[in-house]
């Protein structure tokens, strides 16, 4: 009989409840809710949901962040890692992602620790694995648990229990940090982080939900996806000259359309250029 995702739900629970302590990494999006509301209704008091407050991250982020553990229940803990995340990837190497977890998992070793909580969760699901995603190296040479992984949960999986448990977060857009909107190789200072921020901030009010910023410079190229790209051309004029007072020179539209991790895609061509 194949499984379900109400099975794998099951399997979920039942390793949660062999850790019988844990502390999970918890941004508020989609994945990480869903695992602490899991981990709060299967360990009760034994689940702690903690968040790194960071310039890379959305302040809107940040306070949904808290609304939501707040309903959830969960012990919700918030740390400042802004220096120490911004030290680990300024120079923006296409390791960065690896680099950055690898400096936050330690510390949340670190805090796991001294409040004796045998187990560090995060909420890497399992369609995550076909992406280019070097921080995962990270999280298994710190042995941080991936439950959602475990129990063979896909996004899909996610979604629909989500929805079943009444979670506000069933339907939420994919979320990345703001770093990832800087191509390898250009460092990254916390003013970039804000331009970017503050350019999604703008757009998204507009009503569109999914959306990157690309930072290049004195170029911001937007990414929403296709059915989206009326509304930009729509609002164009407010859109150019509200970015061009962020300090951006050029405002483009790529008519690809939004997809996730658009900028590893010249990791692969430079991979498939070295096979040629």
């Amino acid at each position: 009989m194949p499984r379900t995702p109400t099975s794998r739900l099951n399997n979920l629970k039942a390793d949660l409840k062999q850790m019988r302590s844990v502390l999970i990494a918890y941004s508020g999006g989609t994945d990480s809710v869903f695992l602490a509301k899991t981990a709060r209704d299967t360990l009760k008091d034994n689940a702690t949901a903690i968040t790194a407050a960071s310039p890379m991250y959305p302040q809107k982020e940040l306070k949904e962040a808290k609304q939501l553990a707040k309903k959830i229940g969960i012990r919700h803990i918030i740390i400042d890692t802004g220096k120490t995340q911004l030290s680990s990837i300024k120079k923006n190497t296409e390791n960065r992602c690896y680099d950055c977890k690898k400096e936050l998992f330690k510390k949340l070793k670190e805090i796991a620790s001294k409040n004796n909580i045998p187990y560090v969760l995060d909420a890497t699901n399992l369609d995550d694995l076909t992406d280019y995603r070097p921080g995962i190296k990270a999280l298994r040479e710190l042995n941080i648990k991936s439950p959602l992984v475990d129990a063979k949960l896909t996004k899909k999986d996610i979604r629909h229990l989500s929805k079943n448990m009444g979670l506000d977060t069933w339907d939420k857009p994919s979320s990345a940090c703001l770093a990832s909107r800087i191509p390898y190789g250009t460092q990254i200072t916390k003013k970039h982080l804000e331009q970017i921020e503050k350019s999604e901030n703008i757009i998204k009010k507009l009503g569109i939900k999914q959306l990157r910023i690309r930072h290049h410079g004195t170029t911001a190229i937007i990414e929403t996806p296709k059915k989206d790209i009326p509304i930009l051309l729509k609002h164009s004029k407010k859109i150019t000259w509200k970015l061009k007072q962020l300090g951006f020179t050029y405002i483009t539209i790529d008519l690809e359309g939004y997809r996730q991790g658009s900028l590893n895609e010249v990791l692969k061509n430079e991979t498939d250029a070295k096979r040629l």
